[in-house]
């Protein structure tokens, strides 16, 4: 089964730097929309999304709160998410000076050598960049309607009939429920899916910053067996690869995972049933793209050797 997902505009063009908005902790704020709170099994539903949920303000120390509606749809699960259009140059420069763990500086370190950022980004070479409303504000952007006080930055289904729980089919509600959050946070290609997906192919979103083919440079394509050009990997380094997006067309996101057999991840373009794929690259994803980690990342440092046990980090032979 898979996930859908789609991204609506924003109506903001730009955004300019804001203050604190919640503490010193990030703070996730669902709604419950009717289909989920008229459901017999409202209480595990409810509940297992606040598991979720807690993950991530464990995770992060962004002091900002993000709005998001969960309701009930088809498939295993959905999101649709609001983004913003800025100059790629200050979101480069927000990333800089929030850089704070051992996976920022490698990051940075790719994108402002000797911490300058270009006014063009290195992916497409556009002076702009989509990001999403969230992740604007973990870098300390204002998104003015959206966010606190106005719309939702996203709104998440889940399909309870097929999950569990609170249903025994075997698809995790935890893992899909975490697979949508990280879109509302910021994860996403700009690359269209397969299946007419309304994402813009002209401006790259913050992810698309860390896809690398197999010898170190960076690509924004499809892979091998989509487009005939290489496949493509996440590296905060370029050389170093923690997961392969999904590189086939087979209607799922390009910003997705390939799914691996005995290796499950919460990004997967699919899931699989019986397993309950963990967050791992998704959290480096996360940091890199502006969300600051708790604690500094020793144990979210490339993963570490617990995704080498997983097969997931594999090193280059060719450096850029």
């Amino acid at each position: 089964m898979k996930f859908f997902k789609f991204a609506w505009p924003a109506v903001m063009a730009m955004a300019v730097l804001a203050l604190p908005a919640h503490g010193t902790s990030l703070f996730i704020s669902p709604t419950f929309n009717s289909s989920i709170t008229s459901d017999p099994n409202a209480a595990v539903i409810e509940s297992t999304i606040d598991t979720a949920i807690s993950i991530y303000e464990e995770s992060f120390s962004n002091p900002i709160t993000v709005d998001i509606t969960f309701g009930e749809g088809a498939g295993l699960g959905s999101s649709s998410t609001e983004f913003e259009t800025v100059s790629y140059a200050a979101y480069c420069a927000a990333l800089v000076a929030n850089a704070t763990t051992a996976n920022d500086a490698l990051a940075v370190g790719t994108l402002a050598p000797g911490g300058v950022c270009p006014s063009h980004n290195p992916v497409n070479g556009s002076t702009t960049i989509n990001v999403k409303t969230a992740n604007l504000r973990a870098l300390g952007f204002t998104t003015p309607g959206v966010g606190p006080g106005g719309i939702p930055d996203g709104s998440i289904t889940v399909n309870p009939s097929i999950t569990t729980p609170p249903n025994g089919s075997g698809y995790s509600l935890l893992a899909v429920t975490e697979h949508e959050i990280d879109e509302v946070l910021g994860l996403g290609s700009g690359l269209p899916n397969t299946t007419g997906g309304t994402i813009p192919v002209s401006n790259i979103f913050p992810e698309d910053l860390f896809r690398y083919d197999a010898s170190g440079n960076r690509t924004f394509a499809s892979g091998a067996s989509c487009t005939g050009l290489p496949n493509a990997y996440f590296s905060i380094n370029g050389t170093t690869d923690l997961a392969q997006f999904n590189n086939a067309c087979n209607g799922g996101d390009f910003g997705d995972w390939a799914v691996v057999p005995g290796s499950p991840k919460v990004q997967d373009w699919a899931a699989i049933s019986g397993t309950s794929p963990t967050l791992g690259p998704e959290l480096i994803a996360l940091d890199v793209i502006g969300y600051n980690a708790i604690p500094e990342p020793g144990t979210f440092l490339l993963v570490g050797a617990a995704l080498v046990g997983l097969g997931l980090l594999r090193q280059r032979s060719n450096k850029p």
